[in-house]
């Protein structure tokens, strides 16, 4: 009989078991200093690979500087990436790409995404950052967005177009957001104009967006030759933002 009953309470504490789990669960709290100290230092490691920024594009186009304004004048959806040292959006002294073409001339970014999405497949691009909207409309002279920057990915490019013009842009080219391997805090940027190279009519005042393509394609240059032209188109500014408390 008593056999009878130790065989009951063995199979009624099996099914226990079976149901609940008889091992014993650790809380996070539970776990040895030195898996914490591990966690900790990989969250660290985060905030120190990444980090996040303000870009303010503020527009300084105006009829005291640059010659005979269009009454539509205005800068075309912003475009901004991070990327590594094998990628480039635009370079001065080199020709622009077929998608960069489109965004210098009529503003247009489906070419110049196919080409980042491409670059971003082989890890040459991190963040891409499109502002659908053209600006000033009347009431602000700029415009702001937000970006990751990694240690991967450390330089940022930016581009919009001056339109309506032939093949006329401001922006910048692989600028460095590290200094002594640390993330910058603030950078201020003269945005002069630039010319895509792939358009005639390169001439103070010309704002046809129709004029005969450049052939041979040339070199990107600077607007900053030409008189009535010289003067800046805008200021980026690039502020680093707090770090992310997730």
């Amino acid at each position: 009989m008593l056999f009878g009953k130790n065989l009951y309470f063995f199979g009624v504490l099996i099914w226990f078991c079976l149901t609940t789990g008889c091992k014993d669960k650790k809380r996070s709290s539970d776990q040895p200093k030195e898996t914490q100290s591990l966690n900790l230092s990989s969250k660290n490691a985060d905030k120190n690979f990444a980090a996040d920024y303000e870009i303010i594009f503020t527009s300084l186009w105006n009829s005291d500087d640059h010659i005979g304004i269009p009454k539509n004048a205005h800068f075309s959806s912003p475009l901004a990436v991070t990327h590594n040292d094998e990628y480039s959006l635009w370079e001065p002294n080199e020709l622009a790409s077929k998608g960069f073409r489109f965004v210098a001339e009529l503003g247009l970014l489906s070419e110049i995404r196919e080409e980042i999405t491409m670059a971003e497949e082989e890890g040459r691009v991190g963040s891409t950052k499109v502002i659908p909207t053209f600006f000033p409309n009347g009431k602000e002279d700029s415009t702001s967005f937000e970006i990751r920057v990694t240690k991967d990915h450390p330089f940022l490019s930016f581009a919009s177009m001056i339109a309506p013009s032939p093949d006329w842009f401001v922006g910048v080219s692989g600028v460095y957001m590290l200094k002594n391997d640390e993330f910058i805090q603030k950078k201020i940027i003269t945005l002069h104009g630039y010319n895509a190279g792939t358009e005639e009519g390169d001439v103070a005042g010309n704002y046809l967006i129709v004029n005969e393509p450049t052939d041979p394609p040339r070199e990107i240059s600077t607007l900053r030759t030409i008189s009535g032209l010289d003067k800046p188109f805008g200021i980026l500014t690039i502020e680093r933002l707090p770090p992310r408390q997730d």
